[in-house]
């Protein structure tokens, strides 16, 4: 069975508390127990994570940045040539632009969760297969989780290309950060890739 680390994308074959290639904690194999609580806050992320939760992970931000660049080259080249043609790219730019927004904001407020983040214990809901994506014949799984708080039930969700994902069985406990002044901020931890 083929391993993924979660903050540094690397495989391995063996599962290990820490990877040592980032140092970041590894999360439980399906079936393990809970594992040790989240580090205090403020938490340091592994070298790398932060960038590419903001660029590498997130489809909007890479699909805003190809739009506002294909936007952008083919207006400066339009308004060159024919000024008011330069309009339909700027619609391209704009848009990207704000799928550009989009993506930065949501990275922003997952990497919230993960350094600032009060733990607590979740549990899994199901993960589903998601067939209507793939990459290189592979499709990612979304994870559905939940936990409580003062009483009142918090469901989250994450997409994973992890194959261990698959293998978390509903009511499997998973350690939840989350923000304490929007709950809805929250997130898994250790994160799976």
């Amino acid at each position: 069975m083929s391993l993924q680390c979660g903050w540094c994308g690397t495989r391995y074959g063996t599962w290990q508390n820490k990877w040592g290639n980032c140092g970041g904690r590894m999360p439980p194999m399906p079936g393990m127990e809970l594992g040790e609580e989240p580090p205090p806050t403020p938490r340091e992320l592994p070298k790398g994570f932060a960038f590419r939760q903001r660029f590498a992970n997130s489809a909007a931000t890479l699909f805003g940045l190809i739009l506002m660049f294909i936007g952008g080259l083919t207006g400066l080249i339009l308004l060159l040539i024919y000024p008011w043609f330069a309009l339909f790219p700027a619609v391209l730019f704009i848009g990207g632009g704000l799928l550009l927004r989009h993506g930065m904001t949501a990275a922003a407020a997952t990497l919230r969760a993960f350094r600032t983040g009060l733990p607590l214990q979740g549990t899994v809901v199901s993960s589903i297969k998601m067939t209507s994506q793939s990459h290189n014949g592979v499709n990612p799984w979304k994870l559905l989780y939940e936990f409580t708080l003062e009483g009142q039930k918090h469901q989250g969700s994450l997409i994973a290309w992890d194959e261990n994902v698959s293998r978390l069985k509903p009511r499997q406990p998973l350690w939840i950060l989350y923000v304490r002044e929007d709950p809805s901020i929250n997130t898994v931890y250790p994160p799976f890739k």
